[in-house]
Formats: C-alpha cells, sequence, structure tokens
C-alpha cells in the first residue's frame, strides 16, 4: 500500500492524474446518483458527412487537414461517445500507466517523467479508443432509439421523474411505451416547479434547440 501511495503522489504527473481521477469519480457519483444528467456536463460533437464543401483552390490544404482532423476524432470514436466519458477512460488508463511504471522511472527526475508523458498518452488514447468500442455501439444504438423517438409524439403524454428531481435547469423524466421506457431531458417551465423522483408529470412542450422537454406536475 505504502508503494502504491507513493507511486500516486511522488510524480508531479502522477498526483496531477490521482487528482483529476477523484473529481471524475466524484462526478460519475453524482450522476449515478441522478443529481445530474450525463450531459450537464458534457457537449456533443456532431460530424456530417453528407456535408457538401466547396474548395477552393486557394484553402484546399485547410479543408484538407480539416477533414483529417474530424476523421482522427472519429477514429477515437469523439462524436459518438460522450465526450466526458471518453476524457474519463482517458484519464484513468493514463494514471494505471504512470502508477505502474513508477517503479521503474520514479528515480529517472522531474524532467524526464514529464517526457514520458507524450508516449504514455498516446498509449493511453489508443487503449481508450480499444476500451471505448463496446461503448461506442451501446451509444449508436441509444441515438436509433432517440432518432425514433423523434416520431413519436410526446406533447401531452405522462411521465414520472427518473432523476432525484426536476427543475428549471435539468432532470429526466421517463415514458412508458410498449418497449422500454423513453428517458427524456426535461426541465419545468417555473422555477418554483420543482417536482421529485417519482412524481407524475405531463409533458407540455419540447425546446429543440436545447434537446429537452417542458414538463409539468399535476
Amino acid at each position: 500500500m505504502a508503494e502504491f501511495i507513493e507511486a500516486c503522489t511522488q510524480s508531479p504527473v502522477n498526483l496531477v492524474l490521482s487528482v483529476l481521477l477523484v473529481l471524475i469519480f466524484l462526478y460519475w457519483i453524482i450522476v449515478i446518483l441522478g443529481a445530474v444528467g450525463i450531459d450537464s456536463l458534457d457537449f456533443d460533437l456532431d460530424f456530417d458527412g453528407d456535408a457538401d464543401i466547396d474548395i477552393d483552390t486557394d484553402t484546399h490544404g485547410a479543408v484538407f487537414g480539416a477533414g483529417l482532423g474530424v476523421s482522427i476524432l472519429r477514429f477515437f470514436h469523439v462524436g459518438t461517445v460522450p465526450v466526458l466519458v471518453l476524457f474519463s477512460i482517458f484519464i484513468l488508463t493514463l494514471w494505471a500507466i504512470g502508477v505502474i511504471s513508477y517503479r521503474w522511472i520514479g528515480g529517472w527526475g522531474v524532467v524526464l517523467q514529464l517526457l514520458m508523458v507524450v508516449p504514455f498518452a498516446l498509449v493511453a488514447l489508443f487503449l481508450t479508443r480499444f476500451i471505448s468500442t463496446p461503448i461506442k455501439i451501446v451509444f449508436e444504438k441509444l441515438r436509433e432509439e432517440e432518432d425514433a423517438e423523434q416520431h413519436i409524439n410526446l406533447i401531452g403524454q405522462r411521465c414520472v421523474v427518473a432523476s432525484l428531481n426536476v427543475d428549471h435547469k435539468h432532470g429526466q423524466v421517463e415514458v412508458k411505451t410498449e418497449g422500454s421506457p423513453l428517458r427524456l431531458n426535461a426541465v419545468t417551465g417555473d422555477e418554483a416547479d420543482v417536482l421529485n423522483k417519482g412524481d407524475e408529470a405531463v409533458i407540455v412542450s419540447q425546446d429543440e434547440s436545447r434537446g429537452i422537454y417542458i414538463v409539468r406536475g399535476f
């Protein structure tokens, strides 16, 4: 145990990664408890592969560089798997590599330890892609369900609060269907209106720009 604590704290790189890992762990505990949604601190990157691009001779290099960048991001599942999920896996993997390797590089000095971050990060990136591949399949399935959801008229339907609460900032509700219940991001239309887990509500409208539904309690 003493060697493990030393590996986590004596290297400046491992110390920073350990602190990040603790913060990430606390965030996912909050998500599991339902206090915030998984996308509350996340952002989506959507890549439209069908977009038409007019390539000017003067901007050909820039367009090629942008396309290459998008391809790299797609390779690492960015745009399909939430960025925070990928970031969490990457930090965990990089931290594990740093802790395991400390036994051999711990006496190399701070400068050399910092230099080793680059090859370690590259290894962690490819391990992150490998680990997140099955997660990508899950999120692709969820996206298909969300696309199917768009064809269902949810306005006026009853729902049940699925998160700890739903207020005017964030929350989640579930709508019963013939198959699996639909879990939707939802908020209340009034700051004073707060619904607790298990409360019944009705969907009154949809904010398409934010991808959320407005609900009102009975």
